[in-house]
């Protein structure tokens, strides 16, 4: 009884732990071969990615079906399209950036991971920063080199706990090293994810307790039953 009792609370507080789609984007319900619109909103979750730091909004384009990738996909999506931005004329996106803004309220530990490639001439450094007021950014860590083909990249915020549990944060990508007006790096199946805050989760510890009480009942009944039987 007492094996089956820890199995099982363990059971109920692991789950405390799952991490969740806090906003997602997979492009898909946007109009293919076509300039992005200046703001997105995600296909999962809630949240907004905003082209205003771009030098042109015209340097950031939808993909049609074949541009997307499996890659880092939610779960019941397909692959279709996805996003790029291009150098631009006398490639003037060079050290400019895309934004993410959504709530963690109720949520800690964010993790982003995304897919993404770039072209020959496009960009070759991708600077994540993150921000509580949308003025001031702070890069965390080295700048990913980008890959040649389509790869999955992970960006873990979860050490940086002004993030926690804020009604908006903010987190920019910014480019770096296209050589060619027309060189692009291209993006997919962004995934912003983060875990419960313990007090969101008072539920579950309250029926992990519920569930102890009522295994070490049914374990007294049974000593009581063993004890009769014996005596």
């Amino acid at each position: 009884m007492k094996t089956i009792a820890i199995i099982l609370i363990s059971i109920s507080v692991g789950g405390l732990a799952k991490a969740s789609l806090l906003a997602g984007w997979s492009f898909n319900t946007q109009t293919a071969s076509s300039t992005a619109p200046t703001t997105m909103s995600p296909e999962h979750g809630s949240g907004s990615l905003g082209l205003s730091p771009l030098a042109s909004s015209a340097d950031a384009n939808i993909g049609g079906n074949s541009s997307g990738t499996s890659i880092n996909e939610f779960n019941g999506d397909t692959t279709g399209k996805d996003f790029y931005v291009q150098g631009g004329t006398s490639e003037i996106e060079n050290g400019r950036s895309i934004l993410f803004s959504l709530s963690t309220s109720g949520y800690l530990n964010v993790v982003l991971s995304y897919a993404t490639y770039g072209t020959s001439s496009g960009f070759n450094s991708q600077q994540w920063s993150y921000s509580t007021d949308g003025t001031h950014y702070t890069a965390l860590g080295s700048a990913i080199t980008v890959p040649s083909s389509y790869t999955a990249e992970s960006v873990d915020f979860s050490s940086v706990s002004t993030l926690n549990n804020d009604s908006m944060v903010y987190f920019e990508l910014t480019l770096n090293g296209a050589t060619g007006s027309t060189g692009a790096d291209h993006f997919d199946n962004f995934q912003f994810n983060a875990t419960p805050v313990p007090e969101s989760n008072w539920g579950a510890w309250s029926g992990a307790g519920l569930l102890l009480i009522c295994v070490a009942q049914e374990w007294r009944q049974h000593r009581r039953q063993n004890s009769a039987a014996g005596g």
